[in-house]
């Protein structure tokens, strides 16, 4: 290579990994909290102890995702310029070197990374991010133990993890980010658990907030129009917000499987969720808008 498009090829990578002063303020600031923990002693004295945990490193990482969607493609990513083509391995190339161990640990933190660093993502990038978060879900999926049962034991696992963050963690984007990781692992385990419709009803059925997510989940990569009415449920009488994003998606993953009359129900409800100002409004500053307006736009065509 030349002198000429190696300086080509290194000023398009600092272009491309270059963190917005939004994101990088936003990605510091979790990061620093992070790496804190805070106790009060019997005697009312609030001490803080300071350490870089697994956390902390993945989020400082997460500093330069954005740019690295752009770099890094599903498979092996090249970016064509006037002075030649800059490639990469890709990421999943490198996720898929790893042992199975490593991959369940590893592979639920960059999903969730992808997925909450989303909402600032330019079309192009949004749409890479989507292809890339499914294909190393199938690559986790594939890392988990054989057989049903123990599949659908890590499902419920999931469940019972996101009860406890919900209860234990108080709202953040460490919190969102922890509970995204608990929902690519169950979408990983709901490929492996060979779910029935009824299987999935009856577990949005019981009532447990980890349960109803964690249906939902499943729906988002086995869907299956006989539970629609769930999804309803989700959309319009959601738990929280983080259920009711899930429900957006579930939808929009059934929407292929919709009959007429189930499409103007849908469309209805979706309406009157973006105009309501009860509390399941969905918000205009909000991810779950654009996820409903997208789904609208569907639905009038």
């Amino acid at each position: 290579m030349s002198a000429r498009a190696a300086d080509g090829v290194v000023g398009l990578t600092r272009s491309l990994l270059a963190p917005s002063r939004r994101w990088a303020t936003l990605t510091l600031t979790i990061a620093a909290i992070s790496a804190f923990d805070m106790s009060r002693a019997a005697n009312g004295e609030i001490t803080a102890t300071f350490h870089v945990s697994t956390t902390t490193a993945l989020l400082v990482a997460f500093l330069w995702l954005p740019g690295l969607i752009r770099l890094l493609a599903v498979a092996g990513g090249a970016v064509k310029t006037s002075l030649g083509e800059a490639s990469s391995p890709g990421l999943l190339a490198a996720v898929r070197l790893m042992n199975p161990e490593s991959q369940q640990q590893v592979v639920p933190s960059l999903v969730a990374g992808l997925r909450v660093s989303q909402q600032g993502l330019s079309p192009a990038d949004a749409s890479e991010a989507r292809s890339l978060r499914a294909a190393l879900e199938q690559q986790l999926a594939g890392s988990l133990p054989n057989g049903v049962t123990a599949a659908r034991e890590l499902l419920d696992a999931q469940a019972r993890a996101y009860e406890r963050i919900r209860q234990e963690q108080p709202a953040s984007a460490e919190r969102t980010f922890q509970m995204e990781r608990v929902m690519a692992a169950a979408r990983a385990a709901a490929r492996r658990a060979q779910l029935t419709t009824r299987v999935i009803a009856d577990r949005f059925r019981t009532g447990r907030d980890g349960d109803r997510v964690t249906a939902l989940a499943a729906l988002q990569v086995t869907p299956a129009r006989e539970v629609f009415p769930l999804v309803v449920d989700a959309l319009t009488a959601p738990r929280s917000q983080f259920e009711q994003y899930h429900a957006l998606v579930a939808a929009h993953t059934l929407l292929d499987q919709l009959g007429p009359d189930e499409r103007v129900r849908l469309r209805a409800k979706l309406e009157e969720l973006v105009q309501t100002t009860g509390p399941a409004r969905i918000e205009p500053s909000s991810d779950r808008w654009v996820l409903a307006t997208e789904l609208l736009e569907l639905l009038r065509a």
